[in-house]
């Protein structure tokens, strides 16, 4: 019988928090493969989201990703940006903007910013970017108002936003620790994946259980931002296509790629320092496997500020954070804490990892 500890240790398995399975990561370009996304508004957090499910990596490695092309930072779904395999970002898109696109109007209209003008951008993002050139934010709305575009309030953001929903820019290589270059999609992408209706649904269901499972359709409905019967339907197409199993525990239905409790399930991690935004804590929209109720204002704060987190067992106990190269740990204080020598360990592997130079 499968029991809610069983369910963790999968899930940990499934995030490459633990011992990796078959075809799981070895680099950072399969663990970004392996996740499908990982939340990437914070680019520090989400560099070591990669790192810490290819073990022995360091950041240079994240930023040979993106200039390679092998990683994109962009917006698939929910309005949020993420670093998703480059090969994915067009199929997610087309799968999941309509979602998020539907609240736009409302957004421009707020902004006072007609639909002419961001069409108006586009055009002139093409004309600057075509032939493999790279442009920073910063430059791209400079060329903006170089042809004549006064740049109001919240304009900035929404552009650069909606030129990336909408498939025409991505941001690619790494120009520093926080920022990358916009680039076209279409030309940065040299092999995309073609999916379409229910195999894009099927792709989707199947991939986010691959590096989330065990998760409930509502888990999906809020990672992605799809509809609940879409989520339902998402999980069945992957079924149908021997790429997903539900399974009962408790009364709920829990669904995971095929197989993941007939393997030994290795126990947790016994101390690890996951990045702020993390997949473990953020990949659903019930987090209680990983974290109590009482923790959650700790973790996330009201204005959606995730927090890097020190697990242990797969549960949080507190937060931590980087500060010229070296972490800092902020225990709660009402849970069983971390041995001072795994916690040492987690903390140095951190270091490690941001230890080497970023692009010049």
């Amino acid at each position: 019988m499968v029991t809610v500890a069983d369910l963790l240790r999968v899930r940990l398995r499934s995030q490459l928090l633990t011992a990796p399975s078959d075809g799981a990561a070895g680099t950072v370009a399969e663990a970004a493969r392996h996740m499908l996304a990982v939340q990437g508004q914070d680019p520090v957090a989400a560099q070591w989201a990669l790192g810490i499910r290819a073990p022995g990596s360091q950041v240079s490695e994240v930023y040979a990703a993106q200039e390679r092309g092998d990683v994109v930072r962009s917006w698939p779904m929910r309005s949020t940006v993420h670093l998703v395999p480059a090969a994915d970002i067009g199929w997610m898109q087309k799968l999941l903007t309509p979602r998020v696109a539907a609240d736009a109007p409302r957004r421009r209209e707020q902004l006072q910013l007609p639909l002419e003008t961001v069409e108006r951008m586009r055009e002139i993002a093409v004309e600057r970017l075509t032939g493999g050139k790279r442009m920073t934010r910063a430059e791209l709305i400079a060329a903006f108002e170089d042809e004549g575009i006064t740049m109001l309030t919240g304009w900035s953001y929404h552009c650069v936003w909606w030129l990336c929903q909408t498939g025409t820019l991505t941001f690619g290589p790494s120009v520093g620790p926080r920022e990358a270059a916009l680039v076209l999609l279409d030309e940065w992408v040299a092999t995309p994946t073609r999916l379409d209706g229910d195999e894009a649904l099927a792709e989707l269901g199947a991939r986010y259980l691959v590096g989330h499972g065990p998760a409930t359709p509502t888990d999906l409905a809020w990672w992605t931002k799809l509809s609940l019967s879409s989520a339902r339907a998402a999980l069945a197409l992957a079924r149908d296509a021997g790429r997903a199993e539900p399974h009962d525990v408790d009364g709920v239905t829990w669904w995971t790629a095929p197989g993941a409790f007939d393997q030994s399930l290795e126990a947790p991690v016994e101390v690890q320092l996951l990045p702020a935004f993390d997949e473990l804590l953020l990949g659903y929209r019930d987090r209680s496997l990983s974290a109590d109720a009482a923790h959650t204002r700790l973790l996330m704060t009201v204005n959606g500020i995730a927090q890097p987190t020190v697990m242990l067992d797969g549960r949080a106990v507190g937060t931590w954070k980087l500060s010229s190269g070296r972490v800092t740990v902020s225990p709660f204080d009402d849970v069983r804490q971390p041995a001072p020598g795994p916690l040492a360990d987690a903390v140095a592997a951190v270091e490690e990892f941001y230890s080497t130079p970023g692009p010049a």
